[in-house]
């Protein structure tokens, strides 16, 4: 039996199954953005010359100096913008050597990529102006190199002030153990003669608030909201929706009893806590101004007792094929119960949390804190 993940992918294009082949190919290239022909072979169980360009065009992003690439994809644009487009007769399968080298993808494509340029005939030279160099002044040079080190130093200078807001800070005095383990940020400019907005994030399975509190912290301060991160229980690989909801509104008691918070909280839950925050808006609609579902593989079906409170649904188109087509149903189905909803398939992402996805979170959060 061959367990060689890309010859499985080549045989099944061969067969017709080209879908059963992608999903093996994302994986391979999730590892690995670098292997080249996995991202031929991808290109191949394209059916359409759109898919085929997307795919390339990401490619080229994970291997900028991949020459081939390069040349691949810059033909089959020329291609593409002439009168007629590209037509499949212009594309053709791998050859049998194809299949571990990854060359003639696109058989045309590379073909002309590696023509050698028309020889152009040199011009009479008498026919030629001869232009004079034209000297610079000495104070045109320093001004430039005034001007050089005014932008290294402005980009370094907002480098600085990146990295010192996007590193959270030391959690240790912001643990709490009682009634249950939570973290807790409270921005510095927290006063209470006004409420203030909570966001809280629950984790995935097998993580702690710990983990909420990297992801969502950075923010908090910036952007003025209180973050609650509590812990949830985790035995056998996940918890019950009644036990998580219990362990959340021990933490939310606990704070809103100290701090002025708004009487509807911000929720944003990653994996087993995405299907969480779905239906802990079901179960206290009046508590929730609105819900972040970032890479969940569950979905609760939604109800218009909750009140068109607003979503955001994120998924990678890497992540499991049943999840983002249950993560679409979910969406439409959310809409279709009078909610809004903000869907967002993210290119080339897994099953995780990323900048991307951090963003546009945030994003939604200002949107439906205006």
């Amino acid at each position: 039996m061959d367990n060689d993940p890309l010859k499985t992918a080549i045989d099944l294009i061969h067969s017709g199954q080209s879908q059963s082949a992608q999903i093996i190919l994302q994986s391979i290239l999730q590892a690995d953005a670098h292997n080249i022909p996995a991202w031929f072979w991808y290109v191949e169980s394209c059916s359409t010359v759109e898919q085929r360009l997307k795919i390339l065009e990401a490619c080229s992003i994970c291997n900028p100096d991949n020459s081939q690439v390069k040349s691949v994809l810059d033909v089959l644009r020329k291609q593409q913008a002439r009168p007629g487009g590209i037509s499949k007769t212009e594309t053709k399968p791998l050859d049998d050597e194809s299949r571990h080298t990854g060359k003639n993808v696109v058989s045309t494509g590379i073909a002309q990529a590696h023509q050698k340029p028309v020889a152009v005939e040199p011009k009479d030279e008498r026919n030629q102006r001869v232009q004079r160099p034209v000297k610079k002044s000495r104070n045109t040079g320093v001004l430039a190199l005034w001007l050089i080190a005014g932008v290294f130093v402005v980009f370094f200078a907002l480098l600085a002030v990146y990295l010192i807001y996007s590193i959270p800070a030391d959690p240790t005095s912001h643990r709490f153990t009682q009634p249950i383990e939570y973290y807790l940020y409270v921005p510095k400019a927290y006063e209470p003669s006004r409420p203030w907005p909570l966001f809280i994030g629950i984790h995935g399975s097998g993580g702690t608030g710990l983990d909420c509190w990297n992801l969502w912290q950075p923010y908090a301060e910036r952007e003025g909201f209180i973050l609650l991160c509590p812990t949830m229980p985790d035995e056998g690989g996940g918890w019950l929706q009644t036990d998580g909801e219990t362990y959340t509104w021990a933490a939310i008691s606990q704070v809103t009893g100290q701090y002025n918070i708004k009487p509807r909280y911000f929720l944003a839950g990653f994996s087993a806590g995405a299907a969480f925050v779905q239906g802990f808006c079901l179960d206290y609609p009046g508590s929730v101004q609105a819900v972040a579902v970032l890479s969940a593989g569950y979905f609760v079906p939604p109800s218009r007792l909750s009140g068109g409170i607003p979503f955001l649904i994120m998924i990678g188109n890497l992540d499991n094929p049943d999840s983002i087509n249950g993560s679409q149903q979910f969406a439409q189905d959310l809409a279709n119960s009078g909610h809004e909803v903000n869907y967002q398939l993210l290119p080339w992402v897994g099953h995780a949390v990323t900048n991307k996805t951090k963003q546009l979170t945030i994003d939604f959060y200002r949107a439906v804190n205006k």
